[in-house]
């Protein structure tokens, strides 16, 4: 079809074509700019937000880093106060204190990366201390480098610009701290140099989206730290007019073109150094989502154009229809729909005992899974407390153990202890055997002697040693069977303990019974409750079978009244769509009741016919479901949500 000639040949047509264009692309374009606007807008707001939240978080950064720098110096310090003392007394550093110290700075950058070089200089400038006097250059006046005129005046640590020192291939920051005299006057100062890689590494680590990054500038515009390390101390933006604006402004955001990329920068100053820190992020890439929105959008207004289109087309040549066939195809519909609806009424109807029996039914299985459930945590409570006690009497019986193994330890005590008392009451019989012959050679010895007696003294002698021994064995004696009383004791006491402990175990077990028995008796009940709900279950599949027999003539009524509602719909909408046509017509009202008598017949054919079909076909397929039966749309799937 020629839509271009239709259209110029139709000139009601023609509008509502044009109509159709307007209605449908109009609000599309104005929804699609509003959204493109806002969506662009949020986004550079959100890059803006997110640019100068890293930037602040990349000075938190940067105040910690250097933070721990300073503490790095009191450690460097504390060696070299020795040196420092000499240097502020004027006195010459002896080649021992040199070498030591420098050996203890080699070893300080060896385990600090971010250390390259630690020197010392006197008064005079003079380099005194260094950890690499290879790479140092010994007539170097301290005068000669940057960080100099800052630091004789200064009164503390101070941190100097980046730059590139004799002796080393990299940038460095400079780290000084000024030893100053009584009066004022400085006599020594401690020069690290810290690598700018480590030092702004806080920085150079932060990436925003596919291709942003952050870089620090000095003060005059100078790159100092950049992700193309070949840039640093290279390149100076102070030569581009977002450059200038930067260091002019020290704090915002800007927009602006660099090698051929729109980029978004925000910026913000870092006082303690008088750097600033600047995030770049290509505008391609913060609205990149938003331009493939637009490109879909853009696709979706021209597929929308073209819809548009072919349905203006095709609506208006079906306008030129006949009017009658209209009117005649809506009064049949009308009639069909009005006998299918009684039918629908009756299955509904039927449907709604249904579902009240159902609810009752569910009503009772609610009240028996409450049964259970009370019955259940019953029976939980009862196992908790069986194991409990059963810990409980596990702990008791491994009491009992240990009481026995300490009753039987006792037992092995007092035999040990007899056998002393035995071996000490033997040798107390051989002493006073021993007693008894000196005894009569005493009296010998007596007898003899006369007046003398020089024999009896020496019998006397002994027999003294011997009462001695007689003595030790007895206080030993009496030490052993003290023991043995006390070890009789505590073999009784334990026994009583032992025999405590099991009568424990026996009333623990009589509870553990006791706890079984309630645990069979609420599992009964819990069975009896299985036994209602299976009986309401039963009751519930008898009306939910009856639910689904109605269903069963719901969808066939349903079914029809869809399909003669689906064709009034479209007599309607052909109707309607038709402005100043006249439709009279008198044969119309015969015509409708014929068919009204007959529309009626064959609908109720048509159910009884599919009724006979659906009945033939539960012989070899499943039984369907209602909701496969009548598809419920969401409301009624939620007023049943409660059975």
């Amino acid at each position: 079809m020629n839509i271009a000639g239709y259209i110029n040949r139709r000139g009601i047509q023609r509008k509502l074509i044009v109509s159709f264009l307007l209605l449908g692309l109009i609000p599309m374009v104005i929804m699609g700019s509003v959204s493109y606007y806002k969506s662009t807008d949020m986004l550079l707001k959100n890059a803006n937000s997110e640019m100068i939240n890293l930037t602040k978080k990349a000075i938190e950064l940067l105040d910690s880093q250097f933070t721990v720098y300073k503490m790095q110096m009191d450690t460097i310090t504390i060696p070299a106060k020795q040196v420092l003392d000499m240097l502020q007394l004027g006195m010459s550093i002896d080649a021992g204190s040199t070498e030591n110290l420098e050996k203890i700075f080699v070893e300080q950058v060896k385990s600090s990366p971010a250390i390259k070089r630690i020197n010392i200089f006197d008064m005079n400038g003079d380099m005194k201390i260094t950890n690499n006097r290879a790479a140092s250059d010994q007539a170097e006046k301290a005068s000669s480098f940057p960080w100099y005129k800052q630091a004789s005046t200064a009164k503390d640590i101070i941190f100097g610009e980046v730059y590139i020192p004799k002796g080393l291939s990299e940038p460095v920051t400079t780290m000084v701290k000024t030893f100053l005299t009584p009066d004022g006057k400085p006599y020594a100062f401690i020069v690290v140099d810290i690598s700018a890689e480590y030092a702004t590494k806080s920085v150079t680590n932060i990436k925003i989206g596919k291709e942003g990054f952050a870089y620090l500038i000095n003060r005059d515009g100078m790159v100092i730290a950049y992700p193309d390390k070949t840039k640093i101390l290279q390149w100076n933006i102070n030569k581009y007019d977002f450059g200038k604006e930067i260091l002019q402004k020290k704090n915002g955001t800007t927009e602006y073109s660099l090698d051929g990329l729109d980029r978004f920068a925000s910026f913000q100053e870092y006082p303690a150094m008088g750097w600033i820190i600047a995030s770049s992020v290509n505008k391609a890439d913060i609205l990149e989502s938003v331009n493939t929105m637009n490109t879909l959008f853009i696709i979706l207004v021209i597929v929308m154009a073209t819809f548009s289109l072919v349905a203006g087309v095709l609506f208006t040549i079906r306008l030129v229809k006949p009017i009658n066939r209209i009117v005649v195809g809506l009064s049949e519909g009308s009639d069909q729909v009005a006998t299918a609806s009684m039918q629908v009424s009756e299955s509904s109807q039927h449907l709604a005992e249904g579902a009240s029996e159902q609810a009752s039914s569910l009503e009772e299985t609610s009240s028996s899974l409450e049964e259970m459930s009370s019955m259940t945590k019953q029976n939980a409570d009862n196992a908790n407390q069986a194991r409990a006690m059963m810990n409980e009497a596990k702990l008791v019986v491994e009491k009992a153990n240990a009481q026995m193994a300490q009753l039987t330890e006792a037992i092995g005590q007092i035999t040990r202890s007899s056998e002393e008392t035995g071996k000490i009451i033997k040798t107390i019989d051989e002493i006073a055997f021993q007693t008894n012959l000196l005894a009569l050679n005493a009296a010998v010895e007596a007898a003899r002697a006369g007046e003398a007696g020089a024999g009896f003294a020496v019998v006397a002698d002994e027999v003294r040693n011997l009462a001695l021994r007689a003595a030790e064995a007895a206080r030993n004696t009496s030490d052993l069977i003290e023991k043995t009383i006390k070890a009789v004791k505590a073999g009784n006491e334990m026994t009583l303990s032992t025999q405590d402990a099991f009568q424990a175990n026996v009333k623990l077990s009589a509870k553990i019974s006791q706890l079984v028995d309630e645990i069979a008796t609420a599992s009964e009940e819990q069975a009896h409750g299985i036994a209602q709900v299976n009986t309401a279950v039963t009751e519930m599949d008898k009306v939910t079978q009856q639910t689904a027999a109605n269903a069963e003539e719901s969808a066939s009524a349903a079914e029809e009244m869809n399909a003669q509602a689906q064709q009034m719909r479209i007599y309607v909408d052909e109707l309607a769509g038709i402005v100043g046509v006249n439709m009279g017509d008198s044969g119309s009202t015969a015509r409708g009741a014929i068919t009204a008598a007959t529309g009626g017949k064959r609908a109720l054919s048509q159910i009884e016919g599919r009724k006979m079909k659906d009945q033939h076909m539960q012989g070899k397929s499943a039984k369907p479901k209602p909701g496969d039966v009548i598809p419920f749309d969401q409301a009624d799937k939620d007023s049943f949500k409660d059975f």
